[in-house]
């Protein structure tokens, strides 16, 4: 992914948000009892593991054994998932297109995660 779709979705991370419906699928799926979801999901997506692509409509973050999901075009979280690690076989479409984070998207999310803390 090219440093710059990353910082698209780094660009507007104060425009995450969520639905109540989306926050309790997160707390269930992810087996979370956190009333801030939107915060949860911001500080996982400016981890520094954190790999972040772009499939048609979604922002695909993976990152923790988790995989976030983001509407591009709103920013509304729809839901987060643990990430089976073995005998995983309905990671669809997405499979083939994680690449290794860049430099590049690794210091946009230095820079995001200094922001956010100040």
């Amino acid at each position: 992914m090219a440093e710059t779709d990353t910082r698209i979705l780094m660009d507007h991370l104060g425009a995450l948000h969520t639905t109540e419906l989306g926050k309790r699928r997160m707390q269930r799926n992810l087996s979370l009892n956190i009333e801030d979801m939107v915060h949860w999901c911001r500080e996982q997506m400016i981890d520094p593991g954190a790999v972040i692509n772009r499939v048609g409509k979604n922002w695909y973050i993976e990152v923790n054994n988790c995989r976030i999901t983001v509407n591009a075009s709103s920013y509304t979280i729809i839901t987060a998932h643990r990430i089976r690690q073995t005998g995983d076989n309905h990671r669809g479409k997405i499979d083939n297109i994680w690449q290794q984070t860049s430099e590049d998207d690794l210091q946009s999310k230095r820079i995001w995660s200094q922001q956010l803390k100040h």
